[in-house]
């Protein structure tokens, strides 16, 4: 989490933190969309 300063203030910094949180709540998106098909498969198949 100490990366998350690094930028110092700015847009710079908030922009990059963004981008960031942005990469792993698409990650975390993905894998829990896979989950709940691959639980539908199973419920179903």
């Amino acid at each position: 989490l100490s990366e998350l300063g690094s930028g110092g203030p700015g847009d710079a910094g908030d922009a990059a933190v963004a981008a960031r949180v942005s990469e792993l709540v698409k990650l975390v998106d993905r894998r829990l969309y896979a989950a709940k098909r691959a639980g539908r498969d199973r419920t179903h198949g």
